[in-house]
């Protein structure tokens, strides 16, 4: 119900667990955010599985690893590129997410040497 309300938001809900009920979330209800922002939803779950990170930037794997009690490692500045835990294992508590960073690619750059 509420992944379907924030859906019709244009607001991209990552959950987190199996659960039956929301037991935390970030950004806070009534917080201000942008249409295609992400809202995180922890259910009572135990068992989280790692979600598919590539593209994501810097702000929201820090808020997602914080709300999981993840540890987490970046190189390089931009998006996710290359994440070492594939997406759908269940993490453990000594997981240390390791991220890549490069910078988005511009599709309005052009290729000169052509």
């Amino acid at each position: 119900e509420v992944k379907e309300s924030l859906l019709d938001k244009k607001i991209e809900p990552v959950i987190l667990g199996n659960g039956n009920r929301i037991v935390k979330q970030y950004p806070n209800q009534n917080s201000e955010i942008l249409t295609y922002d992400k809202v995180f939803l922890l259910t009572n779950d135990s068992n989280i599985a790692m979600p598919n990170v590539i593209g994501w930037s810097r702000t929201e794997i820090i808020s997602l690893c914080s709300m999981i009690n993840l540890k987490y490692e970046f190189d390089g500045y931009g998006y996710v590129d290359i994440q070492s835990i594939e997406p759908n294992t269940i993490l453990e508590p000594s997981d240390v997410l390791k991220l890549t960073l490069k910078q988005k690619f511009d599709l309005n750059q052009t290729d000169d040497s052509t």
